[in-house]
C-alpha cells in the first residue's frame, strides 16, 4: 500500500465518521520499528567503531542507547494499525 493510498483511505474513513480526526490515527503509530532498527544496527555499530577507535564515550553511549532502548521495546508493546 502506498502512501498516497493510505492517506486517502484516512480521509476517506474520516468523512464516513466524523467522531475520527487526524489525531486519532496519528496516536496509533509507535516508534517500535526505530528501536528495534536502533538495537540490532546503530547500537553494535557505534559500539564496534568505539572498540575499534579506543573511544570510551563511543562504547558507554552505545551500551546506554542499547539498554535504553531494549527496556522500552520489552516493557511497551507495539500499536499495530489495521487494514480495514
Amino acid at each position: 500500500m502506498t502512501i498516497k493510498n493510505y492517506n486517502f483511505k484516512v480521509f476517506r474513513n474520516i468523512k464516513k465518521n466524523p467522531r475520527l480526526s487526524i489525531n486519532n490515527y496519528r496516536k496509533k503509530i509507535s516508534d517500535q520499528p526505530g528501536r528495534i532498527l536502533a538495537v540490532t544496527f546503530f547500537s553494535p555499530m557505534i559500539a564496534y567503531k568505539g572498540y575499534s577507535y579506543q573511544d570510551p564515550f563511543l562504547l558507554t553511549f552505545a551500551s546506554i542507547l542499547f539498554t535504553w532502548d531494549l527496556y522500552w521495546i520489552m516493557s511497551k508493546p507495539s500499536v499495530k494499525i489495521l487494514d480495514e
